[in-house]
């Protein structure tokens, strides 16, 4: 048995309300509120394969702006997810190699996206994808493991291919830090 006023409640429960979900709108303060400064700031990167060399020099990077990195080296991306939630990492960032055009994804879903994910995705198309000689059609919006389980915004990034990859290395961690540098520093959510 309910009263009118639970009735009432639950109808507006089925209301649609328009705007950003109540996720966005937390990732985003979070995100405002954040330091401006990677000095601190907990990341994890992970390599998903074939790209160890490169993760190894863009962890090494970030800890030497002061950054606590954590390194996995997995090929699951849900044990990754895992591993960063435990950490209370910050930041994700997915290293994988392909033979394909690079691809740049964060989460995305109908009626919710990583505000976060998606900036850095763009940032890091600019900076890194460039260097490569296929670089993709930009950033995108996907629902992959690693992606979803996160519980801070995450990006993966497809490089390849990967001799050209590993030849690349410092441009590649070069953009990389200087894309999360510029993420940190004016997070413009």
């Amino acid at each position: 048995m309910c009263g009118y006023d639970t009735i009432h409640a639950l109808h507006r429960l089925g209301e649609r309300v328009e705007g950003p979900s109540i996720a966005t709108v937390r990732e985003a303060e979070r995100l405002r509120r954040a330091p401006r400064t990677l000095a601190g700031r907990r990341i994890v990167v992970g390599q998903l394969g074939a790209m160890g060399i490169v993760a190894r020099a863009v962890a090494k990077a970030l800890r030497q702006t002061g950054a606590t990195v954590m390194a996995l080296d997995e090929p699951d991306g849900s044990a990754h997810a895992q591993a960063a939630n435990r950490f209370g990492a910050d930041l994700y960032l997915g290293l994988a190699p392909t033979d394909e055009a690079v691809t740049i994804a964060y989460y995305a879903v109908p009626g919710f996206e990583s505000v976060g994910g998606r900036r850095l995705a763009h940032l890091l198309h600019e900076r890194v994808a460039t260097v490569l000689t296929v670089a993709g059609d930009g950033p995108q919006g996907m629902r992959l493991p690693v992606l979803r389980e996160t519980r801070m915004p995450a990006v993966l990034c497809e490089l390849g291919p990967i001799q050209e990859v590993v030849r690349s290395t410092p441009k590649v961690v070069l953009g990389v830090v200087g894309a999360v540098t510029c993420w940190v520093e004016t997070p413009e959510v």
